[in-house]
C-alpha cells in the first residue's frame, strides 16, 4: 500500500512595506532597512577582532563608518562596498592571504621598474 504524501505549503515571502522605509539606506544603500542590516553584519563579520574590548568596538565602529563614508547609493554599491572593507580588513589577518601575496608581488615589481 502506498501512502499519499502530504504536499508542503510553498514558503512565502510577505512584503513587509514597513521595512521600506530606509532609514539605514545611508549604510547599505536599500530602502530595505533588513537588507542594510545584513549587509552591515556582513562587513563586520570579515574583522578579525582584537582581543581588548575598547579595541574590537573601535574596529567595528570603524566599519561602519567606513560603509557611510562610502556612501552607498544602491544596493549593488553597499555590496561592492562590503567586499571592498572585507578584502581591507583581511590584509592584516595573514601573511598567506592571496590579496597580500599580490600586493607583494605588485611592490617588488614596481620598485624594479624605477
Amino acid at each position: 500500500m502506498t501512502k499519499k504524501r502530504r504536499q508542503q505549503e510553498p514558503i512565502r515571502h510577505i512584503h513587509n512595506p514597513n521595512d521600506l522605509k530606509g532609514t539605514l539606506k545611508h549604510v547599505g544603500g536599500s530602502r530595505s532597512d533588513s537588507w542594510n542590516r545584513s549587509l552591515g553584519n556582513q562587513a563586520l563579520y570579515t574583522l578579525s577582532l582584537h582581543s581588548d574590548h575598547e579595541i574590537a568596538a573601535t574596529q567595528r565602529t570603524a566599519t561602519v563608518r567606513a560603509l557611510i563614508g562610502i556612501g552607498p547609493k544602491d544596493e549593488i554599491e553597499g555590496m561592492i562596498a562590503a567586499q571592498l572593507l572585507g578584502a581591507h580588513n583581511a590584509l592584516p589577518a595573514t601573511r598567506s592571504n592571496a590579496v597580500v601575496r599580490c600586493m607583494r608581488r605588485l611592490s617588488i615589481s614596481s620598485a624594479f621598474s624605477r
